[in-house]
């Protein structure tokens, strides 16, 4: 459970520093260097291309931590309370908690896709509470303005002790999201053909960028940057 905790904090923020990376490359931060810099992202690749792989990458590992939560907190609330209590527990209940809530939030809000690549800033701002600085962002498509709608990070430690059942939303009949986390999509706004062009292209280039997915590259880029992805 810490470790999924921890493991989610550093991805959303590999993601929130990439987002932010101007095009250029001309200010890439200390955490990001080997990793953008490694020889499977170099050898062909501009820096704009060598920054969207790199994200590619590391939202693929976001969405597998994200399931995992998902599917983990079903079962977690009896798990505590037939266990004796740890030092440190109610911290750890705390962000996991807060977690939790914010990737429920992030699926409501339609931000979450099973596809490696398609995302939002907005996403990483539901996620962290981190609002972005225009100034330092690198432009993205299709993001709504979520700084009014920003969910609260209550201590449900006491409460999650207690609790027989997973969190659902309030739908007549709430999905298990941890199922269907991969297939959420939203509908698609009628888009005109130049639209439609730019998607195309973007859907060629994420089908590209399944083989910088390859588990061989992953655990490449893990062993030779220190950067676990």
């Amino acid at each position: 459970m810490r470790w999924a905790t921890e493991r989610h904090k550093k991805l959303a923020k590999l993601m929130r520093l990439l987002v932010r990376v101007p095009d250029n490359g001309s200010s890439i931060p200390e955490e990001l260097e080997r990793l953008v810099g490694h020889s499977h992202l170099t050898n062909t690749m501009v820096m704009a291309n060598r920054l969207n792989a790199a994200c590619v990458i590391v939202h693929s590992s976001l969405i597998q931590i994200l399931s995992l939560q998902l599917e983990w907190h079903i079962k977690l609330p009896k798990v505590f309370v037939k266990t004796t209590s740890q030092l440190e527990d109610e911290p750890l209940l705390r962000d996991w908690n807060s977690q939790i809530d914010r990737i429920k939030q992030a699926i409501a809000y339609g931000l979450i896709s099973g596809i490696p690549g398609d995302f939002s800033e907005a996403l990483i701002v539901t996620l962290t509470g981190d609002l972005p600085n225009p100034r330092e962002s690198r432009p993205v498509l299709n993001q709504p303005d979520l700084s009014a709608n920003l969910p609260d990070q209550p201590n449900h430690a006491d409460s999650l002790l207690n609790q027989e059942q997973p969190l659902h939303f309030n739908q007549p009949n709430p999905p298990n999201v941890a199922e269907e986390l991969p297939n959420i999509h939203q509908p698609l706004p009628v888009m005109d053909e130049a639209e439609g062009d730019e998607i195309d292209e973007e859907e060629a280039y994420h089908a590209d960028m399944e083989n910088i997915l390859s588990e061989t590259m992953r655990a490449d880029l893990e062993q030779d940057t220190g950067v676990e992805v």
